[in-house]
């Protein structure tokens, strides 16, 4: 693996995207901090208090939001802000559930949140101000949406959610079943082997390890001793403390690992690794589960699942995740610490062109 470690001074942070070889603090007014160390001054004021952001991909819709709150902002090139806001009820255990990304057909930026109720996803399209989930009777079955994302092919919207009593869960929406019939938003289409049963392992959080496979972790809660009859040895699962990969054409799980510390939080590097941010960042095989490399003076908080529980505090440290680069950011004491994975490329050796000495020997006897 190559690492690099690369600290930017900062001074006070109050978020943090990504944008190609740059991060900006959307909430702090737009201040632009690049790789090299340079940086561009605040652009903007805004009034109101929000604690995170997302962004679309193209990077013209910013969203601003309170996390643990009922309040969102729409920031638009050339527009005036649009204000957003969701359901307050549990909202103040519930992280605000919100995605913007790119149809790959109309190639115009959609955003999934859940304006009206709790356990309602809608989709808007923000290119035209249309409401692309409306015209049908719904009955959503009751989760409390949280963390919303979507595949790299954008053909599948997953949710880190939880159910009464609280209990984590994670499933994902075929987004083209979804446009054809918007009520499919009411009921996940796929969700791994044991989600919501509560003698296996809490399905803790969900992220992309490719457009067709999702990773999960396990929560800290111990499973039942029937959990651990012959029947349930049968097959790869995901374990408490653990981090499985689930194939969705398949629809089960292909690998699990356990770890000994909740992962919390997790972001993926390449097919073979994957950070945890529970309390620090740690690099970890998924293959044996060793942790690689980990960062114990970065703090990064103690998210594990999609409902807040009351030991845990809402003042996450503030963090941006790049995936697709392999690379996150981290603040700290006024300088923001950017640690960029590449998984070191191992080059075939040259093949010979002859492996069987007689056909050495032919040759060279017709050589003759």
């Amino acid at each position: 693996m190559d690492i690099c470690h690369t600290t930017l001074p900062a001074g006070p942070v109050a978020s943090l995207t990504w944008q190609n070889n740059s991060l900006i603090d959307w909430i702090g007014g737009g201040r632009r901090f690049f790789l090299d160390g340079r940086h561009m001054a605040a652009q903007h004021q805004l009034s109101g208090r929000f604690s995170d952001v997302t962004v679309s991909p193209n990077g013209r819709y910013v969203v601003l939001y309170q996390k643990f709150g009922t309040q969102a902002l729409l920031l638009v090139a050339g527009r005036e802000p649009i204000r957003l806001r969701r359901s307050d009820y549990r909202a103040d255990i519930t992280p605000y559930p919100i995605c913007l990304w790119t149809d790959p057909t109309s190639k115009h930026t959609l955003m999934a949140h859940c304006p009206e109720q709790h356990d309602r996803l809608e989709i808007d399209d923000l290119d035209t101000g249309r409401r692309l989930s409306g015209g049908v009777s719904r009955d959503p079955i009751g989760y409390f949406h949280a963390r919303l994302s979507v595949n790299p092919d954008a053909s599948c919207l997953m949710s880190d959610a939880w159910v009464w009593t609280p209990w984590d869960c994670v499933g994902v929406y075929d987004l083209r079943r979804v446009f054809h019939n918007p009520a499919a938003l009411d009921a996940f289409q796929y969700q791994a082997g044991h989600s919501r049963d509560t003698f296996y392992a809490e399905e803790s959080f969900g992220c992309w390890q490719s457009s067709q496979r999702i990773l999960v972790t396990g929560s800290e809660t111990a499973e039942a001793e029937d959990a651990n009859d012959q029947i349930a040895k049968r097959g790869t699962r995901l374990l408490p403390f653990g981090i499985a990969s689930y194939d969705l054409a398949r629809r089960r799980y292909v690998q699990s690992i356990q770890c000994d510390h909740p992962p919390g939080v997790i972001m993926p590097i390449g097919e073979h690794h994957v950070v945890s941010f529970y309390d620090h960042p740690k690099l970890i095989c998924l293959e044996t589960g060793n942790v690689i490399q980990a960062w114990p003076e970065l703090p990064t908080g103690h998210e594990t699942g999609s409902a807040l529980y009351e030991e845990q505090d809402t003042q996450v440290p503030i963090k941006a995740m790049d995936p697709k680069q392999g690379r996150f950011a981290v603040v700290k004491d006024g300088n923001i610490h950017v640690v960029t994975i590449r998984p070191t490329t191992i080059k075939p050796k040259p093949k010979r062109l002859v492996h069987d000495p007689y056909i050495v020997t032919i040759k060279l006897s017709l050589k003759l």
